[in-house]
C-alpha cells in the first residue's frame, strides 16, 4: 500500500510520522508528487492509530484521508490505507427532504433531470473547489436518483480536471461513468474542455499526448450510447438526444475538436483552450431539429454559445449555432451559410 500512496505522500515525511504515538492532534505538512506542500491534521488515538485529515479550503473536509493502525507485534505502524470519500449524510438528508417536497408537484408529463457539472475530479489534493471531492458529488447525485424522482441524470462536462497523468485520469473518468451507470435511471454526458487531459500535457508533455484519439470515446460514449434511451446520429460528433413525451433534450459537444498530431508529437489543438462545434455536428443538429416538429426543445452543453455581451462564447461556430436555434424557434426556413470553413 505504501507504493500505491507514494505518488502523494513523501516517504521521508512518513518516517517522521512514526514518532507521533502520543494521543492528540498535530499539524503536519506532506509533500505530493508535484512538490506542493499539503497541510494535514494528524490525529493519534489512545490505541496509537493514526488518521490524516486534509486541511482544505473548500467543502469542509475533502481530499484523500489516510488511516493506519499500530502493530504491537512488530512495534511499528502498519501501511497507510486511503479511506474513500462516500456521500455525506447531511447531503443525503437534504436531498431526501427536497424529493419529498418536489414529488407531489410532478405529473406523468413532467421531465425531471438531475444534473452536475464541472466536478474536476482528480487524484491530487483539493486547493480550491476542485479535487478528489468530484467523485463524491457524483455519488451524491445517485442519492437523488434513489429517491425515485428522476427521469434522467447527467454530467455537463469537465468530469475530470485533466491535470493527472493519463492512466490516473482515465481511471477517474471511467469510475465517474461507472457510477453514473450504476442505477436503472439512464444518464447523459456532455464533453468538457478538461476531459481530454490536455491540462496535464501542457505542463508535462512526454513526446505524446496522455489521451489518445479514442480514449474519451472508449471510456464515455461506449456506455453512454449503449443505453436505448440515448440516441445519436453518429459516434463521431458527441451530439446526443433523448425524449420524454413532447420534450426533447439535445446535448451538444462544445469541445468538438479534431485530434491532429504535429511533426513534433504535439496536438495541433489544445482541447482545454479550444471550444468548438464543427460542421458535421451542426448538420446533425439540423437533422434532429427537422425531426422535432411539435416538440419542446431543451439544449444542454458544457460551454456557452455566446458570452453575456453577445460575443462569441466558442472559438468556432458558437454564434452560428445560436442563430440556428433562433431560426428554429421562429419557424424560419433557409440555409446556414458559413462565413469561413472550419
Amino acid at each position: 500500500m505504501i507504493n500505491k500512496l507514494s505518488n502523494f505522500l513523501n516517504k521521508q515525511r512518513l518516517n517522521q510520522l512514526e514518532h507521533y504515538r502520543h494521543p492528540g492532534f498535530f499539524k503536519v505538512t506532506l509533500t505530493n508528487e508535484n512538490g506542493k506542500k499539503v497541510p494535514y491534521t494528524l490525529v493519534v488515538t489512545r490505541q496509537h492509530q493514526q488518521l490524516l485529515l486534509p486541511q482544505q479550503k473548500a467543502d469542509g473536509l475533502t481530499g484523500p484521508l489516510y488511516f493506519r493502525s499500530y502493530s504491537s507485534y512488530f512495534k511499528r505502524y502498519n501501511s497507510l490505507t486511503e479511506l474513500p470519500l462516500g456521500a455525506r449524510q447531511f447531503v443525503k438528508a437534504y436531498l431526501q427532504t427536497f424529493a419529498e417536497q418536489i414529488n407531489p408537484k410532478l405529473t406523468p408529463a413532467s421531465l425531471t433531470l438531475g444534473v452536475v457539472t464541472d466536478t474536476h475530479d482528480k487524484a491530487d489534493a483539493n486547493y480550491t473547489y476542485y479535487g478528489s471531492n468530484g467523485q463524491q458529488h457524483i455519488e451524491e447525485l445517485n442519492l437523488l436518483d434513489q429517491t425515485g424522482i428522476l427521469d434522467f441524470k447527467g454530467h455537463l462536462g469537465d468530469a475530470i480536471d485533466g491535470s493527472d497523468p493519463g492512466n490516473i485520469s482515465q481511471a477517474h473518468l471511467g469510475k465517474i461513468v461507472a457510477t453514473l451507470n450504476q442505477d436503472k435511471t439512464p444518464f447523459f454526458m456532455a464533453k468538457g474542455n478538461h476531459d481530454e487531459n490536455d491540462k496535464y500535457d501542457e505542463k508535462f508533455f512526454h513526446n505524446h499526448p496522455s489521451f489518445q484519439a479514442n480514449t474519451y470515446g472508449n471510456l464515455v460514449y461506449k456506455k453512454l450510447l449503449s443505453q436505448p434511451q440515448i440516441k445519436q446520429l453518429s459516434y463521431q460528433t458527441g451530439l446526443s438526444y433523448f425524449d420524454k413525451g413532447q420534450v426533447r433534450v439535445i446535448v451538444l459537444n462544445t469541445s468538438d475538436v479534431p485530434y491532429l498530431i504535429t511533426a513534433n508529437g504535439l496536438k495541433k489543438y489544445d482541447v482545454k483552450l479550444t471550444l468548438a462545434i464543427r460542421q458535421q455536428q451542426i448538420a446533425e443538429l439540423i437533422t434532429v431539429l427537422q425531426q422535432s416538429e411539435g416538440k419542446q426543445i431543451v439544449v444542454l452543453g458544457h460551454a456557452n454559445l455566446l458570452k453575456a455581451d453577445g460575443s462569441e462564447g466558442l472559438q468556432f461556430n458558437g454564434h452560428a449555432v445560436h442563430e440556428l436555434l433562433v431560426a428554429f424557434n421562429r419557424h424560419l426556413k433557409g440555409r446556414l451559410c458559413p462565413k469561413s470553413t472550419n
